[in-house]
């Protein structure tokens, strides 16, 4: 093997600097995302920003970012949180997704069904369920929640569920 490497020039290989758990990869970011406010966009990838992620969260295309500014869905999403969210506007029924009002806002929200009508259910019982007027944006498969210096994921491709 050594013979074959000297022969065609490609100089031995050594291990990683960075170790692969420690790579990330940058995905569009379109700020924070709270019910109370307007986007502040129309399409997430057209985004100038980017925030990183792990690589499985980011390997697909169609996926964005954003972060949680309000608490509307405690204790699953934190304020901060930096939330993964594979584009889709089929109605991702039982799974987290941010869906945009008639009138521009945008919330994350449970997607919940009663029978009749789409509900946008928060998770934190303080908060009453809404009819899901408007649109369905993407569907969130990935959560990065940095507290200090620790860091944790939670990543679902099928779309997390609270």
């Amino acid at each position: 093997l050594k013979r074959a490497r000297r022969m065609a020039g490609v100089p031995e290989v050594g291990h990683p600097t960075v170790p692969a758990s420690q790579l990330l990869v940058p995905l569009p970011y379109l700020g924070f995302v709270a019910a109370s406010e307007p986007a502040r966009w129309t399409d997430p990838f057209d985004s100038e920003t980017f925030e990183y992620v792990p690589p499985e969260m980011g390997d697909v295309r169609g996926r964005f970012s954003c972060r949680v500014e309000s608490d509307s869905c405690y204790d699953l999403l934190w304020p901060h949180d930096l939330c993964v969210f594979q584009a889709e506007s089929v109605p991702r029924l039982g799974c987290m997704v941010l869906w945009r009002l008639p009138d521009g806002r945008v919330t994350i929200k449970h997607l919940r069904h009663d029978g009749n009508n789409y509900l946008l259910s928060p998770v934190n019982p303080a908060y009453e369920s809404v009819p899901a007027e408007g649109q369905q944006v993407g569907y969130l498969v990935g959560i990065v929640r940095e507290n200090g210096s620790r860091r944790t994921t939670v990543y679902d491709a099928t779309g997390i569920r609270p």
